[in-house]
């Protein structure tokens, strides 16, 4: 006669106590690996684009023409960076200021960082830039930003980059963004406005965050460059400064 006893209640409870444990511990170490799968992609993506916006900040530093440096009420973030010339037309009651050149704007609000250009087709200073502004030419339209005074300018600059964010989006994930002179201006013990010296170099600290699941990944980065061109004069926060004549 053939035993056929089956597992007792008991024991089918066991086996299922046993199967949830292995089941569950299974669950955590893939949900685990998955969790450090994606935190590590998202840290080297943040790391090539830091490095990427740090290289192209050097880069328009270096090659600058001239510098306006704007701060919040604070001063311990940049808004934006001029790094062109400024064709002042002073014909007129009030000067016009127009710009040509690379501009860097900092969104924190959306933690972007913006990256327009101006570019002037005539090298030649003599040429009135109003008459190329606006004309197209080998596909690129030449903007033209226009303003009474300095600090319109910066807010004119401003407003086109957060208007056309998308084709001047640099970066993502900015929460920090401090570009300065590294050595103080001499205002202090210079005639007012004051002035600066040659070579002119500039500090950069960025700070980039991006969520991952339960947790933040940062990459904070700090650079020097130094403007290789000869600038005569600077704008910081709307005050002009000369460049310190060699007696």
């Amino acid at each position: 006669m053939n035993n056929n006893k089956g597992m007792t209640l008991i024991e089918l409870l066991v086996a299922f106590a046993i199967s949830a444990i292995i089941l569950s511990s299974l669950a955590y170490f893939i949900f685990t690996a998955i969790g450090m799968y994606n935190k590590n992609g998202i840290v080297v993506d943040l790391q090539n684009e830091a490095q990427l916006t740090m290289n192209q900040i050097v880069d328009c530093v270096m090659e600058a023409e001239g510098v306006v440096l704007a701060y919040d009420k604070r001063e311990q973030q940049t808004e934006c960076v001029l790094l062109g010339k400024i064709y002042v037309d002073e014909s007129g009651t009030l000067p016009v200021y127009y710009y040509a050149g690379n501009a860097m704007v900092t969104n924190l609000a959306k933690k972007e960082m913006y990256l327009a250009s101006f570019p002037n087709p005539y090298s030649d200073d003599n040429v009135d830039y109003r008459e190329v502004a606006g004309r197209t030419e080998g596909g690129i339209t030449y903007a033209r930003m226009e303003a009474d005074d300095i600090n319109t300018l910066v807010a004119e600059v401003i407003s086109y980059a957060n208007n056309n964010h998308e084709i001047c989006l640099m970066a993502q994930h900015v929460t920090k963004c401090y570009i300065r002179e590294i050595e103080k201006i001499a205002t202090e013990i210079q005639p007012f406005p004051g002035e600066f010296s040659l070579p002119f170099a500039m500090q950069i600290d960025l700070l980039f965050e991006q969520d991952y699941g339960n947790g933040v990944a940062t990459r904070e980065c700090s650079d020097k460059a130094v403007v290789r061109s000869q600038i005569d004069y600077i704008y910081v926060n709307g005050t002009k400064y000369n460049r310190e004549l060699k007696k």
